[in-house]
């Protein structure tokens, strides 16, 4: 059931995110590019250039790829920042939210990736950076050391690029929304939240001071369909018809710019599995 769910969501998401990640990769390499470059004939040893990547999230994961150590130039050095051991892959969290995966499974392990890459991984929390001066432009990381307290690090770069994801617009201004809200950013910790709240339906339930569970999905496009469909996937057993799902949205319909025919399907399928959805709202 939870399979037939997951393969059924949309998948134009995927495709919007394949999409940015190769505008992404392209824009990245214009600016690494010229930074490998030497003159064929020096006879001296190029100088080091040195490239930081602060964030592990999946459009660095295909950069460190093409930065590994047997492919990229010998005076190129590349070092990797996250305050995180492990970065969620956004496009497989609606499928961990309806338990089609596990947790473990939709998560990239950053240090042993960096270690294959021949990549220097630095694990803390960016404070600073420092361009004034040209020749030592640096990032300061804020990491543990081996007393438990907190150092900060300079790390040195010829070119710095940043994927630490995004957060959602507005949520801690909007009224009740920190309170009783479930916000999907940071992606990493989504499932874990979801988990938590899992949690105490199941001490309500066992307690008997359950009566009965509504979801509000707010914003209707990709993400959020996948999303009120996972929810489903996850919590139709243990809920059944005391599980209500409504998807909300500020636009005239579901997925306003695609065809007919496609936004027919899609309809189809949220009411086959009973998400209401309810448009033109702010």
């Amino acid at each position: 059931f939870r399979r037939l769910l997951y393969y059924q969501a949309i998948s134009s998401s995927w495709k919007l995110e394949a999409g940015l990640l190769a505008a992404y990769m392209r824009l990245l390499l214009s600016l690494i590019l010229p930074l490998l470059a030497y003159p064929a004939t020096a006879m001296m040893t190029p100088p080091t250039k040195k490239i930081v990547l602060i964030g592990g999230g999946h459009a660095h994961v295909q950069v460190i790829k093409a930065l590994n150590v047997n492919t990229r130039p010998s005076n190129v050095e590349v070092t990797l920042i996250d305050l995180q051991s492990a970065a969620s892959y956004s496009g497989m969290v609606p499928g961990c939210v309806s338990k089609l995966y596990t947790l473990p499974q939709v998560q990239i392990q950053i240090g042993p990736l960096a270690e294959w890459a021949g990549i220097e991984f630095v694990q803390g929390k960016v404070v600073g950076m420092s361009l004034e001066d040209e020749e030592k432009k640096t990032v300061q990381v804020e990491v543990s050391d081996e007393k438990g307290g907190v150092i900060t690090k300079e790390v040195p770069f010829d070119a710095v690029s940043v994927d630490i994801g995004s957060t959602t617009r507005d949520f801690n201004r909007i009224p009740g929304a920190s309170q009783y809200c479930i916000s999907t950013r940071p992606i990493s910790d989504l499932v874990v939240r979801i988990e938590k709240e899992e949690q105490l339906l199941k001490d309500r339930l066992k307690n008997g001071t359950f009566k009965a569970a509504h979801f509000v999905v707010v914003g209707g496009g990709p993400a959020g369909i996948e999303l009120s469909l996972a929810i489903r996937a996850r919590f139709n057993e243990m809920l059944d018809s005391n599980l209500s799902i409504t998807l909300i949205d500020s636009s005239d319909g579901l997925l306003v710019n695609e065809t007919p025919a496609n936004r027919k399907a899609l309809e189809s399928v949220m009411a086959k599995y009973n998400v209401d959805t309810r448009f033109s709202l702010l």
